[in-house]
Order: structure tokens, then C-alpha cells, then sequence
């Protein structure tokens, strides 16, 4: 995936899921900027007609093994009450 007007951009995606107990939605994906790979971790929610909310936690991808369990655990504590 490549943004428009963007050519030094690429992005990869690692892994989706869907994590119904926290109604959410999980992303891991890299993106490679101006020669700079980043490594990112998304969770995000969506009420339609009222928010959209996220959560993205990112490590350069060469600190990514050290820095990954921070992030996942930071992204496992996410959860989201459904309002009515």
C-alpha cells in the first residue's frame, strides 16, 4: 500500500484479527518511510454514527523484539463498554 503522491512509502500487513471481548478490531503491520522501517501494532473500535476509536503502539523494527512486549500488553489491556 503505497499513499498517493508517496513513493518512498510501503506498508505491509502482518496480521488482522478480531477480538470480540473487547469489541475491537487488531492490526500489525510495517511501514517503511524516507528508508526508516516501523514496526505497528493497532487496535481499534468502531459505534457506527458515533466514534471510531484507536490505539497504536510503534517501535522502529529493529528495536521491535524488545519493544514488542510493552506494546502488546498496552494494546491487551485496550477494551471498549459498548454503549447502548
Amino acid at each position: 500500500m503505497i499513499p498517493t503522491g508517496r513513493k518512498d512509502v510501503e506498508g505491509k500487513v502482518i496480521s488482522t484479527r478480531t477480538d470480540t471481548a473487547k469489541n475491537a478490531y487488531v492490526v500489525e503491520y510495517t511501514i517503511t518511510s524516507g528508508g526508516i522501517p516501523r514496526h505497528l501494532l493497532t487496535v481499534f473500535s468502531l459505534q457506527p454514527g458515533r466514534y471510531l476509536i484507536s490505539l497504536t503502539g510503534q517501535s522502529l523494527e529493529d528495536n521491535w523484539r524488545t519493544r514488542e512486549p510493552v506494546i502488546k500488553a498496552v494494546a491487551d489491556s485496550y477494551k471498549l463498554k459498548v454503549l447502548d
